[in-house]
């Protein structure tokens, strides 16, 4: 896999704004559709769906949050194709197409099963569509570890790159690029391969 370094000068949380190469960096271009999975408050969505004209479906299990990340992505002017309240494990039933890429940031560590989220990733994903993971890197090692415990997920539950590529891999991906998000996060970009006969 390739590793790739993004500056930034703060974390990535709502306290800042996301610019179009954040997504470049993931792999991700304005042509492409997608899903932001698990979307929240819409900190992503809204400047998602602007770099990609609209070809953006929201998922999210919380209605309150659909109703946030709407208000986000009509602050900024613009639009998705779809609102889904529904659980993530019925992503791929119930939207209504096959999308370039799956995007979630930020909520990876609150997964039981990641192996389990991948499997229903890859059946939304068009061939050789991607699975893209922003997350806080685990505490051990980095720079800022105090200000992380305060802010982020419990140390606990924080997977790593390498903890994600050995979930995720078996379902039927190749990890790609490794992106450093400067100071706490980290993108991953899983690229779906065929199946195995």
């Amino acid at each position: 896999s390739e590793r790739v370094v993004m500056m930034a000068k703060a974390s990535w949380t709502t306290a800042r704004p996301v610019p179009d190469k954040f997504f470049q960096s993931l792999d991700i271009t304005s042509e492409m559709s997608g899903v932001d999975l698990c979307c929240g408050e819409g900190h992503f969505s809204a400047p998602l769906a602007k770099f990609v004209g609209g070809k953006l479906h929201l998922f999210d299990v919380d209605p309150e949050m659909l109703r946030r990340a709407r208000a986000a992505v009509e602050r900024l002017g613009g639009s998705v194709r779809e609102w889904i309240c529904d659980d993530t494990e019925r992503l791929a039933d119930v939207l209504p197409e096959l999308v370039d890429f799956v995007f979630i940031a930020n909520a990876a560590h609150g997964v039981a099963d990641v192996e389990d989220l991948a499997g229903t990733v890859r059946s939304a994903l068009k061939a050789h569509g991607r699975f893209v993971v922003v997350d806080r890197y685990p505490l051990t090692g980095k720079a800022g570890a105090i200000q992380n415990l305060l802010r982020g997920p419990p140390p606990a539950v924080r997977h790593s790159p390498e903890e994600l590529r050995v979930a995720v891999e078996p379902v039927g991906f190749r990890l790609g690029n490794v992106v450093d998000l400067p100071p706490d996060h980290y993108g991953t970009v899983f690229h779906k391969i065929a199946s195995k006969a």
